[in-house]
């Protein structure tokens, strides 16, 4: 990444008063850069809200009631970034909707709380977000041309969900034929074992352009 002299616009003079510089940024939504930067309507919806006490889980229910009715989904629910949404659908499986499963987490109980992935290049955010509610990240054995065979294979009786990480896959998916893992595939496995399937497909929208 290149660096850019600080600025002296509102936003910058924040950061350089620290010593930070700006980057350009050229890896897209990616939460350790900020995500993205927000439009000037959603700043000022977040001033204003600022200066009103409400009662948080309440806003975060109707929040997400709001966003699938716009989206068009059952259901959404707002989270920090995507350490933060994996470790809320993680917490959400191994709890099994129980209000008293979930405040006892990160102890399962004894429940399966593996949570099969793609392989990946040693420990990351996904393992430490998993953990944090008490699941167990298990990587197939192959990273690179992985088949739906695989992520069969890697179901066992342990098993509380398989997390199909969208950028990860795209090397897998080059040269595996009819039988590359793509997210209906692993789904159609999963499912038929009474698996569920969390995606991570953060860095997806907005489209990427060419």
């Amino acid at each position: 990444m290149s660096t850019v002299a600080p600025r002296t616009t509102e936003g910058t003079d924040v950061f350089a008063r620290l010593g930070i510089a700006p980057i350009i940024n050229a890896s897209g939504t990616v939460t350790v850069l900020g995500g993205s930067v927000m439009a000037p309507e959603i700043v000022e919806a977040m001033r204003v809200a600022s200066r009103t006490y409400v009662d948080l889980p309440d806003a975060m229910r109707r929040a997400g009631e709001y966003l699938a009715e716009r989206i068009g989904v059952q259901d959404a629910f707002i989270c920090s970034g995507a350490a933060g949404g994996i470790a809320s659908s993680v917490a959400a499986v191994l709890s099994g909707g129980i209000p008293e499963q979930a405040w006892a987490l990160p102890d399962t109980g004894g429940r399966p709380n593996e949570i099969v992935v793609l392989k990946s290049p040693g420990a990351n955010y996904i393992h430490q977000a998993a953990a944090m509610v008490g699941g167990k990240i298990v990587s197939s054995a192959r990273r690179v041309r992985q088949t739906v065979d695989d992520f069969d294979a890697a179901i066992g009786p342990k098993t509380a969900a398989v997390l199909y990480v969208y950028p990860w896959v795209e090397d897998t998916l080059a040269g595996a034929g009819d039988r590359a893992a793509t997210l209906p595939a692993v789904a159609a496995v999963a499912h038929a074992k009474g698996v569920p399937v969390i995606v991570d497909a953060a860095s997806e929208l907005p489209p990427r352009r060419s």
